[in-house]
């Protein structure tokens, strides 16, 4: 049964003691300071101060504030660090479509003026996206980047969250040696550094590689020292985090009554601040206590709510997990079809991501399906998967299990493959030795057959993968070009009603016609927004009124240059 861990990411998360006066400070200053760069600056420090807190709303309108005037002052490096706070926040709200918007904006415009500490960070928040939706090998080729470039410029703070996200990776893909190499190096350099919240992430990470590993006396050393450093600091997200991973560790030990309480009193934490992420990995690990305590009931229960937000917010990993626990859910209670229909939009899923822990785990319930089906065709096949797939997850620290399961596989397969031959034997009692050779023959030459059909098929498969990756690009960058040919049409479009704005106030009121008109209506329908028309009053001296109506040369916003210029004639004369 899968469960999820919280996996803990670094960009600008962390909360400092002394926030909020540091935000009225700030406040205070962005107020005084003139309208040009030192403004922006100080309003992109207030959207990230307000991050920190996880107000969200202030954090956003701040960075929009900073886009809008960078874009007017024509500070590219401003508006390249409010487009990654922006998506950062868009982020943390669950809303990646927009979140990768701007992350990839920010990208461009840092790659234009070659400012390489805010490629790393566009590249960083890419990669975070990139892995809450279950696409790891893209996530691990933007991580990589901004890696490479941190060490270029010698950030060790940076550094160390570059390894922390790779790590993370790694665990998704079930590389556990590698994930906790990545994870150990972040953590060494968070200590050289005295980085304690960075410390706090490292613990609680590496304690998640020891959860994959079946290790969870180690996870909960190393869960409680991230939750000994994390003292008395108040953010709720990275409490809800340790907690949840406790409750995995303690699920894992066996103790289930301790493993829902901690789960519960996290969900309580997410619910509160509305992490839809948080929220689907609880009832996922809600459901898989139930499941342990044979609740079946419950746990499909439980699956199916975080069915529903994991869709809800896009994340493709959560997703997949949710099926094939809700697949072996409905195998337990004896509900094939509804089983078989989960566990294998589960497995291409997983397939199509690259998460091969969702891969193993949704064919070693397929094959027992199968067997149960009567398929033993399709039970070999999935169980060669199963095998071929968890064996590709097995490292160093694990071998004595290896060597065990594969004795079970060895026993599994020849009893299938006992199963097919005993079918055979019902419909030829009277076969001859040799005949039996030449239908085991027969029957391996088949089995060779179908693994190299399946060969081909998952070659095909990962083709039209592939070619639906490059058309998933081509509509981003579609989509990208679409919202920036909007704000410049929205910039325009606000431009001109300004201006006509401006305009009318120079006509005649209606307060100067009614003293000095009795019987009169004044009928103005300019073409466009703005006009080269307009009609004009005056009180001259000895009780004189003049009143002109003129047409100016041109239309539109030329003409309405040219009818203020000449309504500024007629004042002056």
């Amino acid at each position: 049964m899968k469960q999820l861990l919280t996996i803990l990411f670094l960009s600008f998360t962390v909360l400092s003691l002394g926030q909020k006066s540091k935000v009225d400070s700030l406040s205070r200053d962005y107020r005084k300071t003139k309208y040009d760069t030192s403004k922006v600056n100080d309003l992109n420090l207030l959207a990230k101060e307000y991050f920190k807190i996880r107000n969200l709303d202030s954090a956003l309108y701040y960075a929009s504030i900073a886009d809008s005037i960078s874009t007017k002052v024509n500070y590219k490096r401003g508006k390249c660090v409010a487009l990654n706070n922006k998506g950062i926040v868009y982020y943390s709200a669950g809303d990646y479509p927009k979140s990768l918007g701007y992350h990839f904006e920010a990208l461009k415009l840092a790659t234009e003026i070659n400012s390489l500490k805010d490629i790393a960070g566009s590249h960083n928040g890419i990669a975070n996206v990139y892995d809450y939706q279950g696409k790891l090998e893209k996530s691990l080729e933007h991580h990589f980047k901004a890696l490479k470039i941190r060490e270029q410029i010698k950030d060790k703070k940076e550094i160390s969250n570059s390894l922390n996200g790779i790590g993370n990776v790694y665990q998704s893909q079930g590389l556990f040696t590698k994930s906790l190499e990545y994870h150990l190096k972040s953590l060494k350099i968070k200590e050289e550094i005295k980085d304690v919240m960075g410390q706090v992430f490292s613990n609680t990470n590496i304690g998640n590689v020891f959860i994959m590993q079946d290790q969870p006396e180690k996870a909960l050393t190393y869960y409680k020292k991230g939750l000994e450093i994390f003292g008395s600091a108040q953010n709720p997200e990275i409490e809800s985090t340790i907690l949840n991973n406790i409750g995995v560790a303690y699920k894992d030990v066996g103790n289930f009554k301790e493993a829902l309480a901690y789960y519960k009193r996290s969900l309580t934490i997410y619910e509160r601040i509305n992490s839809k992420l948080g929220i689907s990995q609880c009832f996922l690990n809600i459901g898989a206590a139930h499941d342990k305590m044979a609740n079946d009931e419950q746990a499909l229960s439980y699956f199916q709510k975080a069915l529903i937000v994991s869709k809800e917010i896009g994340d493709d990993f959560s997703t997949s997990t949710a099926e094939s626990n809700i697949g072996l859910s409905y195998f337990k209670l004896n509900k094939i079809p509804e089983a078989e229909k989960y566990l294998l939009s589960s497995y291409n899923k997983g397939l199509e991501i690259g998460a091969m822990t969702v891969v193993r785990d949704a064919s070693s319930t397929l094959r027992v399906l199968y067997k149960k089906k009567g398929d033993f065709k399709k039970a070999l096949e999935f169980q060669d998967l199963y095998f071929s797939t968890r064996d590709s997850l097995i490292n160093d620290v694990n071998t004595k299990q290896n060597y065990q399961n594969e004795i079970n596989y060895q026993f599994e397969k020849k009893a299938a493959t006992d199963s097919i031959k005993g079918a055979e034997e019902k419909k030829i009692v009277a076969a001859q030795r040799k005949q039996e050779k030449t239908q085991r023959t027969a029957l391996y030459g088949g089995l060779i057959l179908v693994l190299v059909f399946a060969g081909f098929m998952y070659n095909r498969f990962r083709i039209t993968n592939k070619q639906k990756k490059i058309i998933e690009i081509k509509e981003k960058e579609t989509t990208f070009q679409k919202h920036i040919i909007e704000e410049k049409h929205k910039e325009i479009t606000d431009s001109i009603n300004y201006a006509e704005r401006i305009q009318r106030s120079f006509l005649a009121t209606k307060e100067l016609l009614d003293n000095n008109l009795n019987d009169y209506f004044v009928f103005f329908k300019p073409k466009e927004v703005v006009s080269g028309d307009f009609y004009w009053a005056s009180e001259l001296n000895a009780n004189q009124f003049a009143f002109a109506t003129a047409d100016s040369t041109g239309h539109g916003v030329p003409g309405a240059i040219m009818s203020l210029l000449n309504i500024t004639s007629l004042e002056k004369a």
